[in-house]
C-alpha cells in the first residue's frame, strides 16, 4: 500500500478556507480507488499547512484516481476554489510499511 502525501502552504490566513474546501471534497464522495486518508493542519512548524494524506492499493490505483479525479467537472471546480489559496506545495509518495 502506498500513501500520497500532497502538502499544501495557504497563504497568510486563508487555511481555514483551504481546510473546508478539501473536507467538503472527501466528504461529499469518497474517491474511488481511495483505501484510506486523512486531513492535517499544523500545530508547529510552517504556518498554515495543510497535509492530504490519501492511501491506495499501489503507483497505478493512484494514476487510475488521479486521471478519473481531474476528468470530473466537479474537481475542476474545487481545484479552482483553491488557486487564490495557495501558496505552493509539493507531493511525496510513501510505502506503508505497518498500519496499526
Amino acid at each position: 500500500m502506498i500513501v500520497d502525501r500532497t502538502i499544501l502552504n495557504a497563504k497568510w490566513g486563508r487555511i481555514d478556507e483551504l481546510k473546508e474546501i478539501f473536507k467538503g471534497f472527501f466528504e461529499a464522495d469518497q474517491p474511488a480507488g481511495v483505501m484510506g486518508g486523512r486531513i492535517l493542519t499544523d500545530l508547529s512548524g510552517r504556518f498554515f499547512r495543510l497535509i492530504v494524506e490519501t492511501e491506495f492499493e499501489n503507483l497505478a490505483a493512484w494514476e487510475n484516481w488521479r486521471a478519473n479525479e481531474f476528468s470530473k467537472p466537479e474537481f475542476a471546480e474545487m481545484f479552482a476554489k483553491t488557486a487564490d489559496l495557495v501558496e505552493n506545495g509539493s507531493q511525496e509518495f510513501y510505502t506503508l510499511e505497518l498500519k496499526v
